[in-house]
């Protein structure tokens, strides 16, 4: 079964500017927009590799098919805090539950429609993420943005390919493994 999902955009890091540059002791106002862009970045990363949202979010699930039967549907994202609708070929479903968060799983009541159309007919909507994300998770972010604030001059010489250890193994805790 194909599937394509997107989320909307994380609008602002989890950690304040103020935050992050007591994290990296920066005074001063001149590099307050490179810290905020960087502490954004951080926080795609710290989403990227857990395969959590760490701000709730509107999440639009696009698959060609459903499972055989009453088999469930894994939901992307992380903590699923609602179900806005989950559409099969034009029509609206009713009578499912949103379980657990590694992944979440949709289970319907009953067996799940046939699907015949092509492309992705169905489309669930539903929102994800945390409304409060983990001490760890923020601690990541702000590990992450260190290193990047400290390479922010080097450019070509030393890019950061994976994430500082003592960051991944706290982001470690929370991943998501696709199953």
């Amino acid at each position: 079964m194909m599937r394509s999902w997107s989320a909307a955009a994380l609008s602002a890091s989890v950690v304040s500017t103020a935050e992050l540059k007591a994290h990296l002791r920066v005074d001063g106002a001149e590099e307050d927009a490179g810290i905020g862009a960087i502490g954004l970045a951080a926080c795609q990363y710290v989403e990227q590799w857990t395969q959590r949202l760490l701000t709730a979010r509107t999440i639009v699930l696009r698959l060609s098919g459903l499972p055989h039967l009453a088999a469930p549907v894994e939901l992307p994202g992380g903590v699923v805090t609602s179900i806005t609708n989950v559409v099969v070929q034009g029509e609206t479903l009713t009578g499912y539950t949103s379980v657990g968060d590694s992944p979440a799983l949709l289970v319907p009541d009953a067996e799940w429609p046939s699907v015949t159309a092509n492309g992705f007919p169905v489309t669930i909507t539903y929102v994800a993420g945390y409304t409060t994300p983990p001490a760890p998770l923020v601690h990541a972010v702000k590990l992450i943005a260190a290193e990047m604030f400290d390479q922010r001059r080097q450019g070509t010489e030393k890019s950061m390919t994976v994430a500082p250890v003592s960051a991944e193994y706290l982001m470690s805790l929370y991943r998501i493994a696709p199953q």
